[in-house]
């Protein structure tokens, strides 16, 4: 074709497999074909001029290669891209930029009408004099270009965080020619900052101590407080064991809180104590979580403890204070309960209407005042943890009988009845069981209108004693049920406003089944009534 035509041709980038010492190569070739004449310009021959391109060709392929692979990062990192010229002013911003200024992609963006604009007013001139005045001089920034600020949206106006980072070119004059880099939004990262710097304060300036260990025990933090509380310093106790200030034989405890964390469990206000620096012992409530990690791993555990020696101290001085009061009292309205029924028997023998009323009226009372005593007493020794059982084996129906009978003469308002009582003896504390009794019949008298009937009942259920007391009273509802037995709780309602009473009663009910191994349940219903039952093992003996 060149040969009759006579048209010069060149072809580019010509790949060319050769073979070379035996190995099959491959090369790109540059070819020049050009016509030789004769003196009378008749073509008779071509010229064929072939140059090696090999490297150049394979240099553009990984440049290629490298641009695609920077591409898919970017896109993979959501990565925006800008390029401005600062020659001809004209600016580029990738489809990612543009969605993180809310831009529209056909929209022809500048600096002066859309990135500045789209700048968070409190950013705005920040931003502008940090490239104008710093990046764009190269003496003072080489060119380096690193700033975070907050974009609001054009259309959405939502505000994001960016990261925006780049890269300044200069001429020989160094003055600035053109502006690339790329953007990166991190309002999630500044969302997490803001939240971790904020429970970073909180923790720092709780009152309480608080504390995180790892897996194996070792310390990870320690705020002001715990400085406070146990005396050592971050620095002194970071790294080290949380065994440094536990008392030797709660060292088991420890563990078992370990064990029981491992196992996702949760310690809510558990009272134990601790060691401080000097040696001294703290009494102190604490709650105990675990920490975990993103893939809702267990990694550690935090505690939260709160000093309470001091509340420690006061409830023992009150008990104190109450148990003392107590015998005290005890003594003396002994006595009174004495002469008093010494002369109301003399006033039955006299047939004196008058004085038996009236000393039956004080008999009532001091009983009364003999039960609240007792109430306080137990209380006192619940709390000092000196409530001790005289468990023996008894006759039930004897109890109940005897019950009955007591609450007849201190309730002659209503009705008491003894019903369906199989005769059955129990495993119990005898004493402690009648106060049980005592305290469940008492509740249900205060809680039932005059002449009406309360029931004392038991029988054999699965080889156990199931004792009850119901009423036909003012019931409680769903959401006091609940807080019942907790110590000074009160029903709040309006029909019990003049109904006298310290809300400790049925807490001691609750508190000496427990020691029992028992529990005090409770069925009611809102102005049908209540019953409160328990179970106590039938001895077979």
């Amino acid at each position: 074709m060149f040969y009759h035509t006579g048209i010069t041709h060149s072809f580019n980038d010509q790949r060319a497999d050769i073979v070379v010492d035996g190995i099959l190569q491959t090369f790109y070739f540059k070819f020049s074909y050009q016509p030789f004449k004769d003196q009378d310009g008749q073509i008779t021959g071509v010229f064929c001029f072939a140059n090696d391109v090999t490297e150049l060709v394979l240099s553009r392929q990984r440049l290629a290669a490298s641009e695609e692979s920077a591409r898919s990062a970017i896109a993979a990192a959501r990565l925006g891209t800008f390029d401005k010229d600062l020659v001809t002013g004209e600016m580029f911003w990738d489809a990612r930029c543009r969605e993180m200024f809310d831009i529209a992609q056909e929209k022809q963006v500048s600096y002066e009408d859309d990135f500045l604009p789209g700048l968070h007013p409190a950013d705005r001139e920040r931003v502008n004099s940090h490239i104008v005045n710093f990046a764009f001089i190269k003496a003072l920034s080489d060119g380096d270009y690193d700033v975070e600020y907050r974009a609001i949206g054009a259309g959405d106006k939502k505000t994001r965080w960016i990261r925006s980072r780049g890269k300044v070119f200069f001429n020989d004059d160094n003055h600035p020619i053109r502006f690339i880099g790329t953007v990166f939004e991190i309002t999630d990262i500044k969302l997490a900052d803001e939240k971790s710097a904020l429970l970073s304060a909180i923790i720092q300036s709780s009152y309480d101590a608080i504390i995180s260990i790892n897996l194996h025990g070792m310390i990870e933090s320690w705020n002001k407080a715990a400085e406070r509380m146990f005396g050592f310093t971050s620095d002194e106790i970071v790294g080290q064991s949380i065994l440094k200030i536990i008392p030797p034989e709660k060292v088991e405890e420890e563990r078992q809180i370990l064990y029981g964390l491992k196992n996702d469990e949760r310690l809510e206000h558990f009272e134990t104590k601790r060691l401080t620096k000097d040696g001294k012992l703290l009494d102190i409530s604490i709650t105990v979580s675990p920490i975990k990690n993103d893939a809702d791993e267990i990694i550690g555990l935090s505690k939260i403890a709160r000093d309470i020696t001091d509340q420690k101290l006061a409830e023992m001085r009150k008990n104190d204070f109450i148990t003392i009061a107590s015998h005290e009292l005890k003594t003396p309205l002994t006595t009174i309960k004495s002469y008093v029924q010494l002369l109301l028997a003399k006033a039955r023998a006299a047939d004196d209407a008058f004085r038996i009323d009236a000393l039956s009226r004080v008999e009532k009372q001091a009983n009364k005042m003999s039960v609240l005593i007792q109430n306080f007493l137990n209380n006192a020794k619940l709390l000092e943890g000196k409530f001790d059982l005289d468990v023996e084996r008894f006759n039930m129906h004897e109890l109940l009988l005897e019950v009955e009978h007591y609450a007849k003469i201190l309730s002659p308002t209503h009705q008491i009845v003894l019903k369906d009582c199989d005769d059955v003896s129990v495993v119990a504390d005898r004493d402690k069981i009648a106060q049980v009794m005592e305290n469940l019949v008492s509740n249900a008298v205060k809680y039932s209108p005059v002449n009406t009937t309360i029931i004392i009942g038991c029988k054999k259920i699965n080889g156990q004693a199931q004792i009850s007391v119901t009423d036909t009273g003012i019931g409680i509802d769903k959401k006091d049920q609940g807080k019942l037995f907790d110590r000074f709780y009160r029903v709040e309602n309006d029909k019990l406003k003049n109904v006298a009473g310290f809300g400790i009663g049925l807490y001691l009910v609750a508190e000496i089944l427990r020691f029992h191994d028992s529990r005090i349940l409770v069925e009611s219903t809102a102005n049908v009534g209540s019953k409160f039952y328990f179970n106590l093992p039938i001895s077979m003996d």
